[in-house]
This record gives structure tokens, C-alpha cells and sequence, in this order.
């Protein structure tokens, strides 16, 4: 119970609400007419135990899990033994625990950086019979030794050359509510990284697609309460 006397303000409980999004914040503030002291020790030891007591969260309608928790308050003295106290709260993002679906997804892809290491001249077939062209380039021709289509010979090895090829990286991201990623689903992504589809998949036929594993991660925190996981799959 407040030493002092609290008198809340009309325009007390404004909210800014971000109901999708890990990195946004959402706010709600509220504010009172402290009067009974001019003694700011005594003061912000009422509002501290006042806070306390029982002013410490406030929670987002219908959802007992998403509270905001009190993050600071301003208070400033008006004389007359009268003080202007505003008390805000904060979370990072706003989820719904209810909620199966992502709460915000992304895609991506990548077709770069894809290169193949050739240490052998490629041999075609030529048309009409002709016979197959070996890729090997010699100059010049008559003095030049035989290297049997090896690429990039020093005298003493191969070295070969770098040729970018077709490749392509396909990036899906999602944020999703914390009760659904439990210890176990995890592991289970593990388990799952480096192996191919056995069903079709964007397109793509059973077996042409890699999985080369996912990442998360997550606003954890034991007061403010935990955010959604941020899941990226590759």
C-alpha cells in the first residue's frame, strides 16, 4: 500500500502494441499525481515499493503469457508537495502462444559462388562421326608438349582451374511462437541436416534438394518473458 496518496491521470494507459515481429518493441505506459511529500528520497522509495507490490506487469488481453514487464519510470516534482510519475512498460514483440501459425515469414535465394575444380580437359563427342574432341589446346602445336588434356601443369603437378557452375541456395525464415520449438524438435533438425527431400519440394523432384540445416534464435528473457524463435532453414 502506497504511503502517499496516488491519484492515476486521464491520460494514463496509452499502449503501442507490435503484435508481429521479434524486433520491435511494444510500450504501455501509465501515469499519477503523486501528492503528500516533497522529500524525493521518501518518494521514489514509495514508488519502488508501490511497483513492487503489485504494478510490476501488465498483461495483453488474452494472453496470460505475453506480459510486459516494467522496464523504467520517470518522475518529476511540481511543488506543492506534489510529484508527476510515469511508469513505463516494455516487450520485445508481442506473440500469442495459441497461435500455430509463423508469426512472420521471409524467403530467399542465392545463385552465386557456385565453382567446380577441373583437373581434366572435358572430352565431347563430335558430330557426324568426327571422332572426340579431347579440350586440349596446345601452342604450339608441333613443339608443344602432350599433357593428355591435364589442366594447369607446372612440371611437377596439376593444379587444375576453378569454373563457376550452376548452384543455387534456397533460405526460408520464419517467427514462431516459443511453445512450439522444443528441445526435441531440435534435435529432430539435427538429425534431418545434410539429407534430401523425399517428396517434391518447391518445384524440385525427390532427391534434388539438400538440407544443409537451420538456425535459431530467441529473446529470452526471465522477466520480460521469452520472445519467438527466429528460425532460418537452409
Amino acid at each position: 500500500m502506497s504511503t502517499y496518496t496516488w491519484i492515476e491521470d486521464n491520460s494514463s494507459r496509452s499502449a503501442h502494441i507490435v503484435r508481429l515481429g521479434r524486433k520491435a518493441q511494444s510500450t504501455y505506459v501509465k501515469s499519477w499525481k503523486i501528492f503528500g511529500t516533497s522529500d524525493d528520497v521518501a518518494v521514489h522509495q514509495d514508488v519502488n515499493t508501490t511497483i513492487a507490490a503489485g504494478l510490476l506487469y501488465w498483461q495483453y488481453p488474452g494472453q496470460p503469457e505475453n506480459r510486459l514487464h516494467v522496464d523504467h519510470y520517470t518522475l518529476e516534482y511540481l511543488g506543492d508537495d506534489a510529484w508527476q510519475l510515469s511508469v513505463t512498460y516494455v516487450k520485445e514483440g508481442a506473440e500469442d502462444s495459441n497461435q500455430p501459425d509463423p508469426l512472420k515469414r521471409s524467403r530467399s535465394f542465392d545463385t552465386s559462388g557456385g565453382t567446380a575444380h577441373y583437373t581434366q580437359a572435358i572430352v565431347k563427342k563430335l558430330p557426324n562421326d568426327g571422332g572426340f574432341d579431347l579440350g586440349e589446346r596446345r601452342y604450339p602445336v608441333d613443339s608443344a608438349p602432350d599433357q593428355q588434356g591435364a589442366i594447369g601443369v607446372d612440371g611437377n603437378s596439376v593444379n587444375g582451374v576453378d569454373v563457376v557452375v550452376p548452384a543455387l541456395q534456397w533460405t526460408e525464415t520464419y517467427d514462431v511462437p516459443t511453445a512450439y520449438i522444443t528441445s526435441t524438435y531440435i534435435k529432430q533438425l539435427s538429425t534431418l541436416t545434410g539429407s534430401v527431400n523425399d517428396a517434391a519440394f518447391r518445384t524440385f523432384k525427390a532427391g534434388e534438394v539438400l538440407f544443409l540445416g537451420a538456425s535459431g534464435a530467441q529473446e529470452w528473457d526471465s522477466q520480460k518473458g521469452d520472445g519467438p524463435w527466429s528460425l532460418t532453414f537452409k
